[in-house]
């Protein structure tokens, strides 16, 4: 199950008590703890795509001055383009892993929680 298929389901049960005039301490409780989690899951993600960032830029330094003292390596300026597009991937992938991972958390969580 992806991304796209826990958040409605999250946001419709978070939704449905915001709605009610008169929420309880539990309630209140998960409003509060629904804040502080979308913080961490920012912080944590920056963080991750910023390390992931940092390894590609490495490696693609090293491919670099590796093809600069060693010319006859194979690879063409396409097959470059297409790795660097999949490293483009890798970095937005890591920096969804902790909000998926809090997204599918809640999800468990909130389908377990009864309906007020």
């Amino acid at each position: 199950m992806t991304l796209s298929q826990r958040v409605p389901f999250v946001m419709s049960q978070r939704l449905l008590r915001m709605a009610n005039p008169a929420p309880n301490a539990a309630d209140r409780r998960d409003f509060d703890r629904m804040g502080a989690e979308k913080l961490a899951a920012l912080q944590e993600g920056w963080m991750a795509m910023t390390l992931q960032a940092c390894a590609l830029q490495q490696r693609a330094w090293v491919s670099l001055l590796q093809s600069a003292w060693t010319p006859w390596r194979p690879g063409t300026a396409m097959q470059m383009w297409f790795r660097g597009m999949a490293d483009v991937d890798t970095v937005l992938a890591s920096g969804l892993r902790p909000a998926t991972r809090q997204v599918s958390a809640n999800k468990r969580r909130l389908s377990r929680t009864p309906r007020r």
